[in-house]
């Protein structure tokens, strides 16, 4: 079974992590409070729900959504088979904050 996360940079105003997400597993609804969230499928496939406004993203190797900070979202693998992002986060200190659904 492999990590869940590799931190590749973790500092007061950036973190660069691989994360990896096994079949049907998600990361819960949050936000950020002034973190920009950028992910970059690098294996299988990504689905990215988000809201105001309500939006589906499914993000296959190659491709890049932005998250803006304070956009509610969730990350999943709608797939059975293992997935991995690269999770690029800055502009100001990361916080997470759950989202009631």
């Amino acid at each position: 079974m492999s990590e869940p996360q590799q931190i590749l940079i973790d500092c007061e105003e950036a973190r660069v992590r691989i994360m990896t997400l096994q079949g049907k597993e998600e990361v819960p609804w949050h936000t950020h409070s002034a973190v920009t969230d950028n992910i970059f499928c690098l294996e299988g496939r990504i689905g990215i729900d988000l809201l105001d406004p309500p939006q589906t993203v499914t993000l296959h190797p190659g491709d890049r959504c932005e998250i803006a900070c304070r956009r509610p979202h969730r990350v999943a693998n709608p797939g059975n088979e293992r997935a991995r992002y690269l999770l690029v986060q800055g502009g100001g200190r990361y916080d997470f904050n759950a989202v009631a659904r």
